[in-house]
This record gives structure tokens, sequence and C-alpha cells, in this order.
């Protein structure tokens, strides 16, 4: 456990003490409804489809922000306190969960791994024949990139709100075979669109595509390994270039999150484009107001794969 969560734990303690004596009473109608509280963008969107109107959902990681390096503040340790579900997705990403979790002082809070049961890629090996090794040896935490392994999560979620309001079966198992249905059709058009272009190689800034090119038959090259924000040395970038040369490599992908300055500078020396693949990890405020969410945004990467590999 971080000296700083330690410290979160210590205020937000206090700070809940302090609140249950001064707590405003809810509405009735808000009384009623399951209290989520959700980590990262995908599973919070899943969660709002699946659950409707009656759930009321907190999404503890705000738009914009990096889930791979954020950690809860006093406030949000309160609201999972306060809440009857707690949905993350696991497999690593919420580093800070195996230490708060057991500490959160509520005997009914259900707590649920979405990644809990499913095959999971490791993040051992070289980026193809690059040279370039990924940086954490545990498991690769982006499986919503993959329409089937999100149906998965989805599930996950279906099942947890039924554990929790049986009253509700019918109306959760409606609403996920909604979903589920869109999913489906989602993993449809992928197959379809990327069957043609299966054994072709992308280049990432940020190794998050894992589990989409094992499910469509593609290899990613990572400039970054599996988690953003380090730049790569001189020794790394210099394999990364030759091997883009080498390869014929015409496409250089980043997210939209993350700077473009290595895929950039990889591009300048080798003559190749570059193009954003969303990880999905987080929408920006301006996309939600834009009115993008899952589907959106899956539709467009899909496009900007078939048109780099087509």
């Amino acid at each position: 456990m971080s000296n700083k969560v330690k410290i979160y734990m210590i205020i937000a303690l206090s700070a809940s003490l302090l609140l249950s004596a001064c707590a405003v009473p809810t509405s009735a109608a808000d009384s009623e409804k399951l209290r989520l509280c959700v980590t990262i963008y995908p599973l919070s969107y899943f969660a709002d489809r699946i659950g409707g109107e009656r759930v009321e959902i907190h999404q503890l990681i705000p738009a914009g922000a990096e889930p791979h390096d954020w950690e809860p503040t006093p406030g949000n340790i309160i609201m999972l306190e306060n809440s009857d579900i707690f949905i993350y997705n696991g497999a690593g990403l919420e580093h800070w969960v195996s230490s708060v979790l057991p500490s959160v002082k509520s005997k009914t809070l259900t707590a649920v791994e979405t990644a809990a049961g499913l095959d999971l890629l490791k993040m051992e090996g070289d980026c193809g024949d690059c040279g370039y090794r990924h940086q954490h040896g545990a498991a690769d935490p982006h499986i919503w990139l993959s329409p089937r392994s999100a149906t998965e999560q989805a599930r996950a979620i279906k099942e947890a709100l039924i554990s929790v309001d049986i009253e509700g079966k019918s109306y959760y198992e409606s609403n996920f075979r909604d979903i589920s249905n869109q999913l489906y059709e989602l993993d449809k058009l992928y197959s379809e669109t990327l069957e043609p272009l299966q054994g072709k190689e992308i280049v990432v800034a940020h190794a998050a595509f894992g589990y989409l090119c094992r499910d469509y038959g593609l290899s990613q090259v990572a400039v970054q390994g599996f988690f953003p924000g380090a730049d790569p040395g001189p020794a790394d970038m210099a394999r990364i270039i030759e091997y883009v040369r080498r390869s014929g490599i015409k496409i250089i992908f980043f997210e939209s999150a993350e700077s473009d300055k290595v895929a950039r500078a990889i591009a300048a020396e080798t003559g190749a484009e570059v193009r954003v693949l969303h990880p999905l990890e987080t929408l920006s405020e301006s996309q939600i107001a834009a009115g993008e969410d899952y589907f959106t945004i899956m539709r467009k990467n899909l496009g900007a794969l078939e048109k780099a590999l087509g």
C-alpha cells in the first residue's frame, strides 16, 4: 500500500464519521436505486446500459484521467463505503484495490472483478521481432477492447446486479440481452472486416490492443509497453524504427489521451503516417458532450484499422 493511499484512508475514515453525523436525507426515489461505484468508463457504460433506471452510478476515475496512475481520494473511499456494488476491471489495472478494498467499512458492499475467470493475456514477450520488451510481467488488463471479452464483463455486471436486487432480475436480463446483441453485431462486423487482413501487424504507442489482435488475427508492436507514460530510450527507438522500415509498416497508431510525440518521431524517420486508435480507458469531456460512447469509438477504431491495413 502506498503512503498516499494510507493517508487517504485515515482521512476518509475521519470524514466518514463526520459525514454520517450530518448526512442529508435522500429522496425516496434515490434511496430505492442501487448505488454503483465503478472505476473506468467502459464498465460504467455497461453498468448504465444494464442497470438503467434502477441504478445510480458513480464513476471513480474521471473523464480524461489516466487509469494506470490514478489513486482514490478520501472522498472516493467514502463513496465506495456508501455503495451497494463496486465494479472494477481487475487484471492489475486498478493497482490500489488490493490495499483499499479490505479496509472499506461496509459489510454489505458487493465487489465485482469483471476480469475474473477470463482467459487473460500475459505481458511478457517481445513486440514482434523488434527486440523491445514489455515492462510489466502480469496480465494485460485491456479486456474491453475485444467485443467478445467485453460481453463477459457485461455479463458479470448483470449477475452482480441480480445478486443484490433479485426483484430487478427480468429488467437486468432484458437490458443485458440488448447490449450483448449489440456487442455480438460489433464482433461480427470486426470479424468480417478484419478476416482478409489476418496476420498483419499494427504499430501502436500503447500496447492496449492485445485482446483485439488475438480475437481477429492481428498482432501489435508496441512502442511504450503496456502502460503509457514513459518514453522509450534511444536504443529502443532505434529498434522500433528499424523494425518499421524492415516490415514496410505505413501507419503508426497513437491514442488520443496521450502525446503523439514518440509516434511522430518514428513516423518522421520512416515515412509512416500517424493516426489515432483509441484504447477506451476513458473518454474526454468533449467526447462525452459530442455523444461519443463505447460503440461509436469501437467502430471508429475498426475504420482506422481497415484503412491502415487494407
